[in-house]
């Protein structure tokens, strides 16, 4: 999945940019037997996240 999105509030103390990150995800869920998701997971490069708003080096 890619999440597309702009960078337009507080994160870790760094104040919005505004520049706009697009970022791999993955998601892992776990459904129960009549096909409810009970939990979801989503990962994501949080280093490559602060990169693309300005936020590291």
């Amino acid at each position: 999945m890619m999440a597309r999105s702009g960078y337009n509030a507080l994160f870790i103390n760094a104040a919005p940019t505004g520049k706009s990150f697009k970022l791999t995800v993955a998601t892992l869920g776990h459904w129960t037997p009549v096909g409810v998701m009970e939990e979801e997971y989503l990962f994501w490069d949080n280093l490559a996240f602060m990169k693309q708003i300005s936020i590291a080096q």
